[in-house]
């Protein structure tokens, strides 16, 4: 993501990739670096683009149970259409985990998608024998260019407070990985951009436990 930040600003000469609306390029950027990385690791990991949820409910192998579907289920299901950014697949081409990737950072919306990632690990995971294991939201935050190092501190701190208590509501385990700062000289009116990567995982557990 920070990759592709820079190579807008280049490209561009000086515009945000956040406040241009081009997500496929954020997306793009993350699907090359974790194929990059898997290969330099010796890994067969792979990935996938614009996945639709029924696509992958069948692929994951879960099991469909007897009885009415809970509401988790039910907000999945009544949506087969919905796609996922990314999906990363393990070396049997098997779906293990699901990536939402948002150049907008308004805590409301990261609210909702991290609602929809976790709805999908439920439904998809270990509580219906499905494969699916954990979902990652990644988003970019821009600071104006008037805002203090506190001030920038606090406005990333809030998102990240914010989703971790979407997540421990639904007794998902939730992993920060890092905020990384995206140094681009040339980016009109900001002097900070921020990259931001926060994991939902569901701890092992045989019993379905979201309402």
């Amino acid at each position: 993501m920070a990759r592709a930040i820079r190579e807008f600003e280049d490209w561009t000469e000086g515009e945000s990739l956040a406040d241009w609306g081009v997500e496929p390029v954020l997306t793009s950027a993350c699907a090359r670096a974790l194929r990059a990385a898997s290969r330099r690791a010796g890994g067969r990991l792979s990935v996938t683009l614009e996945q639709t949820f029924e696509s992958l409910l069948d692929w994951s192998g879960r099991r469909n149970p007897a009885g009415r579907p809970t509401l988790t289920a039910q907000r999945v299901m009544q949506a087969p259409g919905r796609k996922v950014d990314l999906v990363i697949w393990n070396g049997n081409h098997t779906p293990r985990a699901v990536v939402e990737i948002k150049r907008a950072d308004g805590l409301a919306g990261l609210r909702a998608d991290a609602v929809r990632i976790m709805d999908f690990v439920d439904v998809a995971g270990a509580a219906y024998d499905g494969t699916i294991r954990r979902g990652f939201l990644a988003f970019v935050v821009q600071h104006p260019s008037d805002r203090s190092e506190e001030a920038r501190l606090r406005r990333t701190e809030h998102r990240l407070v914010g989703l971790t208590e979407v997540g421990c509501r639904r007794k998902f385990t939730v992993t920060r990985h890092g905020v990384r700062e995206v140094r681009a000289p040339g980016l009109r009116d900001y002097c900070c951009v921020e990259t931001v990567v926060v994991e939902f995982s569901r701890p092992r557990v045989k019993a379905f436990v979201t309402p």
